[in-house]
């Protein structure tokens, strides 16, 4: 997985980092900068650079919110879902991949998949109260 996210990071010339965020923009659809840093689990500088390379490689915009004119959206490009297409299969094309499976394996599948996530956003939550609770090396 690691390898694979690299190659479309290459493929695509971003950062490594910058690929989480329009992952996360395509599954939630458009979002403040402040709710995709906290999404992606960086700060709001970072979210800001980053937010500028993507948007100068085409693959984001952001955009005023018609409901709330104060806000500014972050939303992907058909630039890059077009570039994504060429390299991820077509919801069809998985489904297919999957036809191997009985109904039985594909819920034990999914039941895992859900557990791991739970397992990995609890280790998430401890380490980042562990991190909270851990003196600064400035000494504030």
């Amino acid at each position: 997985m690691d390898a694979l996210d690299q190659a479309v990071a290459d493929y695509l010339g971003l950062h490594r980092t910058d690929m989480r965020c329009p992952d996360i923009l395509d599954r939630e659809g458009p979002l403040t900068a402040g709710r995709l840093a906290k999404l992606a689990h960086l700060s709001p500088g970072a979210m800001t650079t980053l937010l500028d390379r993507i948007e100068r490689a085409g693959f984001a915009k952001r955009r005023r919110d018609t409901e709330d004119r104060r806000q500014v959206l972050v939303e992907v490009t058909p630039k890059l879902r077009r570039m994504a297409a060429g390299v991820y299969p077509s919801p069809d094309e998985a489904t297919k991949a999957l036809e191997r499976y009985s109904d039985a394996e594909l819920e034990l599948l999914d039941e895992f998949l859900r557990g791991n996530r739970e397992w990995n956003e609890q280790r998430l939550e401890h380490l980042n109260e562990l991190v909270a609770k851990r003196p600064r090396k400035d000494g504030f």
